[in-house]
């Protein structure tokens, strides 16, 4: 089934009505310290019908997109953890669906396990699509990069993010990463000083909603 942009607007209208977005009048503070309106695909419930639309029109994305389907389909915790191995499934092929962790305290850090690394190692000149939910700066998903180049450094990296919140992805730049998204949805994000000046905390209405450090 084709991704247009109509199916696309559709997902992004199904996303908004299930509250994925930060809702008028609350935005959230960010690791980095920026303040800005956060978008949670942790919230869409497993086997909910919003969550089988991201899988199937992920899987179709990819179908539409990419002329040689890749090899391995990496997600990056924890984001796309529950979702890559519905999405091979469609796919098919032999397409290795592999999850990643998040480094314990850590912001952006990736591990990838054990199992995975070995899987990575063994192919020859594999295309290794790695997967989000949302891109702001591609930290994440450059950081699992760089591993798996030590790991295989034959392999061929490119990202696929669900919902692109900035207009690039600069980690991913800066590593030569290719990315694509299904949503570009760019948001204003502001320093703590310019939301009080004149960004969402200078509205008195407004929540803001802080940022908690991952376990």
């Amino acid at each position: 089934m084709l991704v247009t942009p109509e199916r696309i607007g559709e997902f992004r209208g199904h996303l908004l009505d299930e509250g994925i977005r930060d809702p008028a009048g609350t935005h959230h503070e960010f690791s980095q310290g920026m303040h800005g309106l956060k978008w949670d695909f942790d919230d869409i419930p497993d086997d909910s019908e919003l969550f089988h639309e991201w899988v199937g029109i992920s899987a179709d994305f990819i179908v539409d997109n990419y002329e040689i389907l890749p090899n391995v389909l990496l997600a990056i915790a924890n984001g796309t953890n529950r979702v890559v191995r519905p999405v091979t499934e469609i796919l098919g092929g032999g397409v290795i669906a592999l999850e990643t962790e998040k480094k314990p305290g850590s912001k952006s850090e990736i591990i990838i396990p054990p199992k995975a690394r070995l899987i990575i190692a063994k192919l020859i000149n594999p295309f290794v699509l790695k997967i989000d939910d949302v891109g702001t700066t591609g930290a994440s998903i450059a950081s699992a990069g760089l591993k798996v180049r030590k790991i295989n450094p034959s392999a061929h990296l490119e990202a696929l993010v669900t919902l692109k919140r900035s207009l690039t992805l600069p980690h991913l730049d800066k590593i030569d990463v290719p990315y694509k998204s299904i949503i570009d949805e760019p948001e204003e994000d502001y320093t703590k000083e310019d939301c009080e000046d004149h960004g969402y905390c200078a509205d008195e209405n407004q929540t803001l909603i802080p940022y908690k450090k991952p376990e």
